[in-house]
């Protein structure tokens, strides 16, 4: 099952999903192909055709791909022929002891393939790319989940109670499914990629969208569909028969190299700083104009949600523990209410958001007020009633 995957960009939105990879053309997979085009043609030919025989996609790609004597003694060295996104190149061979009937052998290595001619002793090359852009980078990527509710109990034809991509309809292999056959899921058991990718985040989180969902992450509409979906209910409950809600969670894949190294690979290992990084408070903090320069580099390099904890907890000590840092102490108090947005936002679980506001709160930097409202102006990034639980504890 090909599970919904969308990557996530510098500004916040979702890119569409990316495209499955081509499935293997097996002699089964040829002969399904062939029997249900032949099907899709029977009733179409004689109405479109007046009475030719039309070959078919699979036919023409065969022909293309045996190559007999004609065409091929007329093909030059190294010229390439694209064949159904594959490129081929016909290389000449001599001295080929006893050349069978002209096959094409296929493998799934990335080594190039080649098939053997009998009428010119020549090999076509089926070169393979091997090359992954991505192999050595660490990358991250949402997965989503839409759950969905009508009244006590959903349908026959409703999507199940969690659904991936969209409930109207999903893509799974390749071919769209619909809604009421998609497999069944749940947030428990959600399938990862491959055995690569691990999950970077603790906790799947609802997707609180802006002006287009409700305070609970639901959005209604009439029935299940991609479009009309509105984030409150009509008069009389109006336009509100089916609701749905979108969970998300990250996932890390960690460059191929590094799960493929002797080594046990940390499970951050392409966010470990290349040097060794300072966050003494004398360091960083100054006082002056140039401590918010200072502070988002060191916050960049710094990587993980726990580390940048830790610095803020000294430099939180640091800065209330005598009269001497008083000057300095406003300063940090001026940044985070300058720059509160892009401070929480440099955190990647909202755990970790709400441990920052609590720290600076108790440590006098915020004061409660400050730090709840920054909770209601935006409830979907840090969640209010936890955010006052963590200011009791």
């Amino acid at each position: 099952m090909e599970v919904s995957i969308s990557h996530a960009s510098d500004n916040g939105a979702y890119p569409p999903l990316p495209e499955s990879g081509p499935s293997e053309d097996s002699d089964l997979a040829q002969r399904n192909f062939t029997d249900r085009e032949r099907l899709s043609k029977s009733w179409r030919i004689p109405l479109f055709s007046k009475g030719k025989a039309v070959p078919t996609l699979l036919e023409k790609r065969s022909r293309v791909l045996t190559f007999d004597s004609e065409t091929t003694t007329t093909t030059t060295t190294t010229t390439p022929l694209d064949v159904t996104r594959e490129t081929v190149y016909i290389v000449p061979v001599t001295n080929v002891p006893e050349p069978g009937p002209s096959q094409r052998t296929e493998s799934t290595t990335s080594d190039a393939r080649a098939t053997q001619s009998s009428d010119t002793g020549q090999i076509l090359i089926d070169v393979v790319n091997e090359q992954d852009p991505s192999k050595d980078k660490h990358l991250y990527s949402w997965a989503m989940v839409y759950e969905n509710q009508r009244g006590r109990s959903l349908l026959p034809r409703d999507p199940p109670a969690f659904s991936v991509i969209a409930p109207a309809s999903s893509v799974i292999n390749g071919r769209l499914v619909r809604k009421s056959l998609q497999p069944d899921i749940s947030l428990v058991d959600f399938p990862l990629p491959d055995e690569n990718w691990r999950w970077a985040s603790k906790e799947w989180m609802v997707d609180m969208r802006d002006e287009f969902v409700q305070h609970d992450g639901f959005e209604y509409n009439w029935f299940f569909r991609s479009k009309g979906w509105r984030s409150n209910a009509g008069h009389l409950n109006a336009g509100a028969w089916v609701r749905r809600r979108r969970w998300i969670r990250l996932m890390e894949r960690p460059p191929l190299s590094a799960l493929q190294s002797d080594e046990e690979p940390t499970v951050h290992a392409a966010k470990e700083p290349k040097a060794q990084i300072s966050v003494d408070y004398d360091d960083v903090w100054h006082g002056d104009d140039e401590d918010w320069s200072r502070l988002r580099q060191v916050m960049h390099e710094l990587g993980r949600d726990g580390r940048k904890l830790d610095a803020w907890k000294d430099w939180t000590r640091a800065a209330t523990k005598s009269d001497s840092s008083k000057a300095v102490a406003e300063s940090m108090s001026g940044l985070l209410r300058a720059h509160k947005d892009e401070i929480l936002h440099s955190f990647i679980y909202p755990s970790s958001r709400i441990q920052l506001l609590a720290m600076v709160t108790k440590g006098g930097l915020l004061s409660e007020t400050e730090v709840l409202g920054i909770s209601k102006s935006n409830p979907s990034f840090v969640d209010l009633s936890r955010l006052k639980e963590a200011l009791r504890s």
